[in-house]
């Protein structure tokens, strides 16, 4: 989904396919976060710690992104990826546009579950 439209396309295609009253439950990763903190990650493991780091290179809402993980055994792993990184107001937007008539958002707070969680209800 690296184009503006794409987003819309899977949504439509998703409200598409809830019943009248259905409700669908999806996760994406908390782009809103991370735009905002751009935090590095750094994991206990058995051999120690690992850290990781990412790189981005923006091209309007697309990103190129290079993610690289380096640990205590000096092991390098580099990890490359596109995206388009969409953020829940526009999600939000767009099952609202498409019939769903409640969204909620749940947080990991609130779920214990480590990405924001949307349900949408037609």
């Amino acid at each position: 989904m690296l184009t503006g439209e794409d987003p819309g396309k899977a949504v439509a295609s998703i409200v598409g396919r809830i019943r009248e009253n259905g409700i669908f439950v999806g996760s994406i990763r908390d782009y809103d976060a991370l735009l905002r903190d751009k935090p590095p990650y750094i994991h206990e493991t058995e051999l120690g710690r690992r850290v990781s780091f990412q790189t981005r290179t923006w091209s309007g809402d697309c990103c190129r992104l290079t993610q690289y993980i380096i640990d205590d055994e000096h092991t390098l792993e580099v990890n490359k990826c596109e995206y388009r990184a969409t953020r829940r107001d526009e999600l939000t937007a767009l099952f609202r546009a498409c019939g769903c008539r409640e969204m909620e958002w749940l947080f990991p707070e609130e779920t214990g579950f480590y990405q924001p969680i949307v349900a949408a209800r037609k």
